[in-house]
């Protein structure tokens, strides 16, 4: 299923709101250890040595304000900017569209779909699922569900969900072709997902599972920063620990 050029590129979805993080801004630009998030994911994507290029979707409106995020930030890789949509969906597609021509080409034969607002990505994660994808055409980071889940019906009445239940994260990785045909399919039938893996699954497509770590996790709430805090502070301790010097 794969293609036959080996490139690798991220598309980074950052064109979502501060809604539910009750913040003034567009929560990409909150500062974690900091650094405000999105410039943080992009750093840690470019030192993946797997990832080639990056592609930062996200509103027009804060297109000035991310791109001195970049010109400040350590991004040693390839990056562009692309109109991010209405919809998580339509983001998504806008990326890959812009990525087209080098998918088509096969300059670029795998594409990772992140969340801007999950700035601990791990290489060896990454690393895996780049590699189950080339082999089985796509692939998703996920974690056991944890927390007993339930359902409500519509007289508000609570019953139990289904056993095994498990969260999915990002990134979640592809091979170029699949996915984009895969979206294409879904605006010809009007079908829209809440991730991508979901449009691939829809198009008849098989996603592989990889194992997540509870520590990526999604920045959405004011509790979920507090969180990111407490992990941005444990790995700057490692990270000065392991250095040679001490």
């Amino acid at each position: 299923m794969a293609a036959t050029g080996r490139g690798v590129a991220a598309i980074v979805l950052a064109a979502g709101s501060g809604v539910r993080m009750m913040a003034p801004l567009n929560k990409i630009f909150l500062r974690l250890g900091g650094k405000p998030i999105l410039q943080r994911t992009l750093e840690e994507l470019s030192k993946i040595p797997a990832v080639d290029q990056l592609v930062t979707v996200a509103a027009p409106v804060d297109r000035e304000l991310c791109n001195g995020l970049v010109l400040e930030g350590q991004i040693s890789k390839p990056h562009r900017f692309v109109d991010g949509g209405p919809t998580r969906h339509a983001s998504e597609f806008n990326g890959l569209l812009a990525l087209a021509d080098d998918i088509e080409s096969g300059n670029v034969d795998v594409v990772m779909i992140h969340d801007a607002v999950r700035p601990f990505v791990d290489r060896h994660e990454v690393e895996q699922l780049i590699a189950t994808a080339r082999e089985v055409g796509a692939a998703v980071l996920m974690i056991p569900a944890g927390d007993r889940l339930v359902t409500v019906d519509d007289q508000g009445d609570v019953g139990a969900a289904e056993d095994g239940l498990w969260l999915a994260q990002t990134p979640q990785v592809f091979d170029a072709r699949l996915v984009l045909e895969a979206h294409r399919r879904a605006a010809d039938a009007g079908f829209m997902a809440t991730d991508t893996s979901s449009v691939v699954e829809w198009a008849g497509h098989t996603v592989a599972v990889v194992a997540g770590r509870r520590e990526n996790i999604k920045i959405t709430t004011a509790d979920d920063m507090l969180i990111a805090e407490l992990i941005a502070e444990g790995d700057a301790v490692a990270e000065t620990a392991a250095r040679p010097d001490h």
